[in-house]
C-alpha cells in the first residue's frame, strides 16, 4: 500500500467535499480502493492532522449535499425529475446526512415536560418522589 502524498491528500480532500466516496476519490488519484477511509490518514509517518481535516472534509461534504437538496427540487419544479424520485432521493440523502452529520441533521427528540402554567413541570413535581408510602397516601386523601 503505497503511502499518499501531502498533495494527493488535499486532493483526495477537494473531492470528498465535491461529493464524490473516499473510494471514488482514491481510485481517482491513482491509489488501490481499499474500501476505508482509514488508510489514508493512519499510515505510518503520515501527519497527524489528517484525521481532524478528514472530518473537517466530510462535515463540508454534508452541508453540500443539503444544499444540493434545493437543486433537486429545481428540477422537479422544471419537471426534469419526478416528484416520486425527488422523494425517493432526498430521503436517501436525509437518512446519510443525519449519519455524516447528526448533530446537525440528525432527528432530535425533545419533551418539553413542562405545562404552561408551570404546574407540571418536573421540578415541581421531584419533590413528590422523595415522599413516603404514608405521606403519599395523606396528600392523596387531601386532595380528594
Amino acid at each position: 500500500m503505497a503511502v499518499m502524498t501531502d498533495t494527493d491528500f488535499e486532493q483526495l480532500l477537494m473531492l470528498i467535499v465535491s461529493g464524490k466516496s473516499v473510494s471514488e476519490a482514491s481510485v481517482e488519484l491513482g491509489y488501490d480502493d481499499h474500501g476505508s477511509a482509514l488508510w489514508f490518514y493512519l499510515d505510518d509517518g503520515a501527519d497527524p492532522s489528517r484525521r481532524e481535516r478528514y472530518m473537517m472534509a466530510r462535515r463540508l461534504a454534508a452541508d453540500a449535499q443539503f444544499d444540493q437538496i434545493l437543486d433537486l427540487e429545481n428540477k422537479t419544479i422544471q419537471e426534469a425529475m419526478s416528484p416520486q424520485t425527488l422523494t425517493a432521493v432526498v430521503n436517501a440523502r436525509k437518512w446519510r446526512l443525519g449519519k455524516m452529520n447528526p448533530k446537525i441533521y440528525g432527528d432530535s427528540q425533545q419533551l418539553n415536560l413542562t405545562s404552561s402554567d408551570g404546574s407540571m413541570s418536573p421540578a415541581a413535581n421531584a419533590s413528590l418522589v422523595s415522599l413516603s408510602f404514608e405521606e403519599l397516601k395523606k396528600l392523596a386523601e387531601s386532595l380528594g
